[in-house]
């Protein structure tokens, strides 16, 4: 069997366009192949955890799972837009995390991730995006290219900073930080000139830094 074919398919399995699974699945028919195949060790491991077929799939739901980490064969699902992992145990995530290019809504909330790989800001389809209640310390620099999120939760985590690329987030709408250690983010958010609410509660912010917040963003609703 070549190889070439075998990888062939697996480009139309992953595939986005909603005709190419079907087309895969006549040739698999048509040669022959099943699941079982050497080659498809990685597909038939990926169907068996999740307990459903996948490929072509536009939603994954996976929340409340008691999940400590996930294969990263999930990653290539190019036709994910919206991935639900909420209530879980992960604490760390795929390095090729970043290649579901095509995710509009992502629920990372209630696990223990404790950082975030490099290709996170890759995903730059991402509206919405809940991290909130993790132990992250720090976000990747690679976090301000996710310039279509409008909105963005990532309260009650322990960080203390953000990165220098945070106010390149120029579509964000709706930002959450409070309960956590920030220290200074003037910086950070003042670039961020389209935010309608902005909740920074339990840091440790000093009361001047906030009041020029408050003047540099006038139509944003600051919780304090």
């Amino acid at each position: 069997m070549s190889n070439n074919l075998i990888e062939n398919i697996k480009e139309l399995l992953y595939s986005t366009d909603p005709r190419s699974k079907p087309l895969a699945l006549e040739i698999m028919k048509a040669m022959e192949l099943t699941w079982e195949h050497p080659q498809f060790k990685a597909e038939k491991e990926l169907i068996n955890w999740l307990g459903i077929d996948i490929f072509g799939k536009k939603q994954l739901e996976l929340g409340n799972k008691q999940l400590q980490s996930l294969p990263s064969t999930i990653c290539r699902i190019q036709s994910l837009e919206e991935l639900y992992l909420y209530s879980n145990q992960l604490q760390s995530l795929p390095s090729s995390f970043g290649q579901l290019h095509n995710l509009k809504i992502l629920y990372l909330n209630e696990n223990q991730l404790q950082s975030l790989p490099t290709s996170f800001g890759q995903l730059q389809n991402i509206k919405q995006l809940y991290l909130n209640n993790n132990c992250l310390k720090y976000l990747p620099i690679s976090f301000g290219q996710l310039q279509h999120i409008e909105g963005l939760y990532l309260y009650s985590n322990q960080l203390q900073s953000l990165p220098s690329s945070f106010g390149q987030l120029s579509c964000l709408k709706y930002l959450s930080l409070s309960n956590n250690q920030l220290q200074s983010s003037i910086d950070s958010i003042s670039p961020l000139q389209n935010l309608k609410w902005l909740d920074l509660r339990n840091n440790q912010l000093k009361s001047v830094e906030t009041k020029q917040l408050s003047k540099i963003l006038p139509h944003t609703k600051i919780l304090l």
